[in-house]
């Protein structure tokens, strides 16, 4: 293997290492009425973006927010919340405007920068 392989290899791991990061649902209390947590990671394998581009391109948004909620979401454990046979409850049982709201705070949440990324440490 290359040296660029291993190290590209190892920077990914790092990501996948890193401490999860959530974000807070309030419209899904839990069973003590607190908000359920959604904890995901920054990154997605080349796999799970080129679903999520696919269902893009053929024109068909919902599917592809869908897969990328299923892609990123997952528990404290850092396992997966919604697997692939959740697709249609999603599509067709979940409010449409809260899976765009929680997409778009994944997002925000992972682009803002800790100090210590901001310093290089």
């Amino acid at each position: 293997m290359s040296d660029i392989l291993a190290r590209a290899k190892a920077h990914f791991r790092d990501k996948l290492a890193a401490p999860l990061k959530f974000i807070e649902i309030s419209e899904w209390p839990d069973e003590e009425g607190q908000p359920s947590k959604i904890y995901f990671r920054s990154s997605m394998t080349l796999q799970q973006q080129q679903e999520v581009l696919s269902l893009n391109n053929q024109d068909k948004l919902a599917e592809a927010l869908v897969a990328t909620l299923i892609a990123k979401a997952l528990d404290e454990n850092g396992k997966p919340i919604f697997r692939q046979v959740h697709r249609t409850e999603l599509l067709r049982n979940v409010d449409s405007d809260l899976i765009s709201d929680i997409l778009r705070r994944m997002n925000e949440e992972a682009e803002e920068l800790s100090e210590d990324e901001i310093l290089g440490n």
